[in-house]
C-alpha cells in the first residue's frame, strides 16, 4: 500500500503518472493498485471502426469501377475519376491511421488505479482525473479475455435525449493485464461502500 506522501508502484508508472497519482491522493490515501491498458490491446478497439470503413471504402471502389466503364477512356475516365476517387478515399484511411496513432499515445498517458477509497483514471498524462468513489462502483462488469487481460467497467449510465436512450461509451478500466484481481479490489471497495456489485 502506498500513501499520499509516499511513491506510488513508480516501476509500473512513467515519472508523469507516477506525479499525478501522488497528486490525486487525498491525505492519507492509499494506492491498492495501478496499472496503465495494455497498449495493444486498446489500440485494438478501433478494428471494427477500421473494417467498417475499409467496406465502405470497396463499396465505394466498386461504383468508381462502373462508373469508370460508363464513361469511357477519355480524360474523364482516365484521369478525373481516379482522382476523385484518390481525394475521396485518402481522407479516410488518413483518419485510420492517425486515429490509432492517437488512441497509442491515450493508451501510454493513461492510468488507472485503486485505492482505498475510490477508483482514478487519468488520461492525457495526468491532465484529467476522473474519480469514481466507492458507491458508484455497484453496476461493476467484467470482460475477460482467455489470457487474463480484459475490461472492468464500473459506470456506464444510460442517458435519454428525446424518448431515446443513449449508451455511452464503456467508463472503467480497458484493456488492462490482470483483470481478475482489479475486479476483486473494485468488488471490496463496493461492498465497503454497501453497494452491491451486479
Amino acid at each position: 500500500m502506498t500513501t499520499a506522501n509516499e511513491e506510488p508502484q513508480a516501476a509500473t508508472l512513467p515519472a508523469e503518472l507516477a506525479d499525478a497519482v501522488r497528486s490525486a491522493l487525498a491525505p492519507g490515501e492509499q494506492v491498492a493498485w495501478c496499472t496503465q491498458p495494455r497498449v495493444g490491446l486498446y489500440v485494438r478497439r478501433i478494428v471494427p471502426v477500421a473494417v467498417l470503413l475499409a467496406a465502405g471504402m470497396v463499396g465505394s471502389a466498386a461504383v468508381f469501377v462502373v462508373a469508370l466503364r460508363s464513361v469511357g477512356e477519355g480524360l474523364a475516365g482516365r484521369v478525373l475519376l481516379p482522382a476523385v476517387f484518390v481525394l475521396l478515399e485518402l481522407p479516410t484511411a488518413l483518419f485510420v491511421v492517425l486515429f490509432a496513432v492517437l488512441m497509442r499515445r491515450g493508451a501510454r498517458r493513461t492510468a488507472y488505479v485503486i485505492t482505498d477509497r475510490r477508483a482514478i483514471v487519468l488520461c492525457g498524462g495526468g491532465r484529467k482525473v476522473v474519480s469514481f468513489a466507492a458507491g458508484d462502483l455497484g453496476k461493476l462488469r467484467v470482460r475477460r479475455r482467455s489470457d487474463g487481460s480484459g475490461d472492468v467497467t464500473f459506470r456506464s449510465p444510460c442517458r435519454r435525449l428525446g424518448g431515446v436512450f443513449l449508451n455511452p461509451p464503456a467508463v472503467g478500466f480497458l484493456a488492462i493485464d490482470d483483470v481478475d484481481r482489479a475486479a476483486g479490489l473494485l468488488r471490496g471497495l463496493a461492498a465497503q461502500a454497501g453497494t452491491e456489485c451486479r
